[in-house]
């Protein structure tokens, strides 16, 4: 099963501002995994929501935006 990484940006109060998909399309879990975990390195801040398995990143303690980052099975749709 193919996997993706994605991506929302969110404001104060979890204000959902922005959301899209990195680049690349992943055979394994680990490997879209992988692709977030190098993203987490552009921020001085980051860590892992445990209860949401999802990542975060911040540029600093008093920013008002927060990157957020999963991995995504692809669903293969019919049409």
């Amino acid at each position: 099963m193919p996997y993706r990484a994605s991506w929302r940006l969110v404001g104060k109060e979890d204000q959902l501002l922005d959301r899209g998909k990195l680049d690349g399309v992943h055979e394994h879990h680990a490997e879209a995994l992988a692709e977030i975990l190098a993203q987490l390195n552009q921020f001085a801040l980051h860590g892992h929501h445990a209860d949401r398995d999802e990542w975060w990143a911040r540029r600093s303690n008093d920013a008002d935006l927060e990157v957020r980052f999963s991995v995504e099975p692809m669903v293969a749709t019919t049409g």
